[in-house]
């Protein structure tokens, strides 16, 4: 049995079309024009729609990658001089500039460090007392940013004095 004869021995689809025989050939009409134009907006809106905002969405993506390959093609040369830069520096020399930034950046963000000590490749333990917190998380976003500078370990544990901390941390670069 097809579904189509399932559907026509259902209670409910009998009593629908015995009461559209009964209408005037006039309500036939429209009731089929309503049909035409209900199954019109249901193709528009459950097919064309989504099919149309899918496709703008990938167009979009589209034009966003190739702003980012454009940015990379051009960049290239100035990342590999960079990479070659870096590539060619000594490595005392880069640990004596990590501690130099890291105690100038504190500095500047008036953050006092009672003591610097380095802790094996590329890490230093730095201690901060009666430290700004609000200073000493825009210092560790500004090393970050302008660095490179990452915390590996920190601890951080709040002073009598409200929106001061002591700080214990280990940065590597």
């Amino acid at each position: 049995m097809s579904v189509k004869d399932q559907l026509i021995k259902m209670p409910v689809i009998q009593q629908v079309v015995k009461y559209y025989g009964g209408l005037a050939a006039r309500d036939q009409k429209v009731l089929q024009l309503l049909a035409v134009v209900v199954s019109i907006v249901l193709i528009y809106a459950m097919i064309w729609l989504p099919s149309q905002r899918y496709f703008e969405d990938a167009h979009r993506d589209m034009l966003d990658s190739q702003a980012v390959l454009q940015f990379v093609q051009s960049n290239v040369k100035n990342a590999k001089m960079m990479s070659e830069n870096s590539a060619g520096r000594g490595q005392s020399l880069a640990a004596d500039e990590f501690v130099s930034t890291v105690s100038g950046s504190a500095s500047r963000q008036s953050l006092e460090v009672k003591r610097l000590e380095p802790s094996g490749d590329r890490k230093l333990r730095v201690w901060l007392e009666g430290a700004s917190f609000n200073s000493l998380v825009l210092w560790l976003q500004d090393l970050n940013k302008k660095h490179g500078i990452g915390v590996a370990e920190i601890s951080v544990d709040k002073d009598d004095k409200p929106g001061i901390v002591n700080a214990r941390m280990t940065l590597q670069y």
